[in-house]
C-alpha cells in the first residue's frame, strides 16, 4: 500500500531574536502554520514581512504566497503596541520631572540674580550673597556644567527649550553675582561677567549638540550673547556708563528683526545660477565661480529648513525680549535733561511702532506674537517711568499721545495681518515701520546721552 507525503516548503522564519529553519506544508494557510508553531498566538495582530519587503497574507498557503529557501519576518503588533504605549508612558513622565527641575533650577537662578541686582544697585544687602557670594557663584558654575551635559541629547535643530535657556541663565548667575557690590562699577561689571558666563554655557551647549550647525538654534543664541557681551565690554572698557550698551542692544533690536530671516537659509550661490555657464567676469581677479548646483535631496532640504525655522523662531524671542530687558537700564541712568528724555520717548515709541508693524507678514505664531508682547512690555515701561519717576506733566501728555499712537497703529496690524487687503494702509504701514526702524537706534543714543559723552571725551 503505498503512502502520500504533503509537500513541504523550506523557510525561514525570524521573531524577534529568534530563528526558526523549518519546512512547512506548501498547501497549509501561514497563519496556521505560524499559530502551531506558537509565532503568531492571535492571527489579526500577527504580521509577516517578505525579504522584499513587501506584506504577506497569512491566509494564503505556502505554494501561493512564498518562494522556496525564503525569509519570513513575523512581527507582533500586540506586543509592539503595548511596548511602545509603555515606553510613551515612561516618556512622559521622564519628561514632566525634568520638566520640573528644570522649572526650579531657573527659577532659582532668576531669584538669585533679581537679589544679586538689589544689593547692587539698590543698595540693600542681600540675605545669601553677603557673606556666602563666591559660595553660591561656585555652586552655580557646577550646575551650569551639570546643566550643559544633560540638556544637550538632541541636534540642533531639535535642541530643548531648556538646552537654550537653563544652562546659559544659570551661567548668567554665576558671573553675575561673583562681583562684589565694593567694586567701582560694580552692576556694570557684574552684568559684563554674567554675559560672558552666558556666552561661554551657549558656545559648549553648541559644541555639544548633535551635527551641530552655525544655522541653528543654539548658534544663533551664542551670537547674539557673544554681541551683548562684546557690547558691555567695551563700554566698561573705555569708561562709559551701561546705558550705552543698553541702548545699542535695545535700538537695534527693530533692525535685525528685519535682517533676520535673511539670514536663516544659506543656501550655496551655485545652487541658484550656473556661473560657469552664464558668467563672464569674476569679481575679484583671483576668485572663481561658484560650484555647480548639487542633486536636491528631500533630507539635506529637511535639515535647512530645520535649521531655518529652529534660527528664525530662537532670534525672533531674543531680540523680542532684548528691548523689554535693556530699558529699565536705559532709563535708571537717564540724566534730568529734556533733550534725553524725549530721546527716549522717541526710541522707545520707535521700537514699539516696529515690534507692531514688523510681524504683519509673519505666519507662524511665535513670529507673531511674540515681539508684540515685547512692544506691550515696553510700551508699558515707557508709561510707568514717565508717570512715576520724571513727573513732568508736558512730558506725560507726550508720552500718552504717543502711546495712543501706538496702540492704534497695533490694533490695525491684526485685521491687517488676517487677510485685509489695501493697499494704501499697506504702504502706510512699511514706511511707518522704516522710519522706525532707523530712527530707534539714534533715539537710543540720544537716549544714552551719548553727546555728552563724545564732548567729554573731546574735551580731554
Amino acid at each position: 500500500m503505498s503512502k502520500t507525503f504533503a509537500e513541504r516548503r523550506r523557510i525561514v522564519i525570524a521573531h524577534g531574536m529568534s530563528r526558526h529553519d523549518v519546512a512547512v506544508p506548501s498547501d497549509v494557510p501561514l497563519g496556521t502554520t505560524l499559530r502551531h508553531l506558537g509565532l503568531a498566538t492571535q492571527p489579526h495582530t500577527a504580521l509577516a514581512i517578505g525579504v522584499d519587503g513587501q506584506r504577506i497574507d497569512l491566509s494564503q498557503p505556502p505554494s501561493a504566497a512564498i518562494v522556496e529557501g525564503t525569509l519570513v519576518t513575523v512581527v507582533d503588533l500586540a506586543s509592539l503596541t503595548a511596548s511602545t504605549e509603555s515606553d510613551r508612558m515612561r516618556a512622559t513622565a521622564a519628561s514632566s520631572l525634568h520638566r520640573a527641575v528644570w522649572l526650579f533650577i531657573a527659577a532659582a537662578a532668576l531669584l538669585t540674580v533679581v537679589n544679586g541686582w538689589l544689593d547692587l544697585v539698590v543698595g540693600r544687602n542681600g540675605p545669601l550673597l553677603a557673606e556666602w557670594r563666591a559660595l553660591v557663584a561656585t555652586v552655580f558654575v557646577a550646575v551650569a556644567f551639570v546643566c550643559v551635559l544633560s540638556s544637550t541629547r538632541y541636534s540642533v535643530g531639535h535642541a530643548r527649550v531648556s538646552a537654550l535657556t537653563v544652562p546659559p541663565l544659570v551661567a548668567f548667575t554665576a558671573g553675575f553675582t561673583a562681583i562684589s557690590p565694593t567694586i567701582t562699577a560694580a552692576p556694570h561689571l557684574a552684568v559684563f561677567c554674567g554675559l560672558v558666563a552666558a556666552a561661554l554655557a551657549a558656545g559648549l551647549v553648541h559644541l555639544r549638540c548633535v551635527a551641530a550647525s552655525p544655522l541653528g538654534a543654539t548658534g544663533t543664541l551664542l551670537t547674539v550673547l557673544t554681541i551683548l557681551a562684546g557690547m558691555w565690554g567695551l563700554t566698561l572698557l573705555v569708561n562709559w556708563p551701561a546705558a550705552v550698551a543698553a541702548a545699542v542692544a535695545a535700538g537695534a533690536a527693530p533692525l535685525g528683526l528685519r535682517l533676520l530671516p535673511t539670514t536663516c537659509l544659506t543656501v550655496p550661490d551655485g545652487q541658484f545660477i550656473e556661473y560657469e555657464q552664464f558668467s563672464s567676469t569674476r569679481w575679484t581677479v583671483r576668485g572663481r565661480p561658484p560650484e555647480g548646483s548639487q542633486p536636491v535631496r528631500s533630507l539635506s532640504v529637511g535639515g535647512l529648513i530645520l535649521n531655518a525655522n529652529a534660527q528664525l523662531a530662537t532670534g525672533t524671542i531674543i531680540i523680542s525680549a532684548l528691548p523689554a530687558v535693556m530699558l529699565p537700564v536705559v532709563f535708571r541712568e537717564l540724566p534730568d535733561d529734556l533733550v534725553v528724555r524725549i530721546g527716549a520717548i522717541v526710541m522707545s515709541v520707535s521700537i514699539a511702532v516696529a515690534l507692531l508693524l514688523g510681524p504683519r507678514v509673519a505666519t507662524a505664531g511665535i513670529t507673531r506674537w511674540v515681539p508684540r508682547a515685547g512692544a506691550a512690555v515696553v510700551l508699558v515701561e515707557l508709561a510707568f517711568t514717565a508717570t512715576q519717576v520724571w513727573g513732568d506733566t508736558t512730558l506725560v501728555w507726550l508720552v500718552t499721545i504717543l502711546l495712543l499712537m501706538a496702540l492704534g497703529i497695533g490694533a490695525l496690524t491684526v485685521p491687517i495681518s488676517r487677510g485685509v487687503q489695501s493697499m494704501s494702509l499697506s504702504r502706510t504701514a512699511d514706511i511707518v515701520e522704516a522710519l522706525t526702524t532707523v530712527l530707534a537706534l539714534p533715539a537710543a543714543l540720544i537716549a544714552a546721552n551719548i553727546i555728552a559723552i563724545v564732548q567729554g571725551v573731546v574735551s580731554r
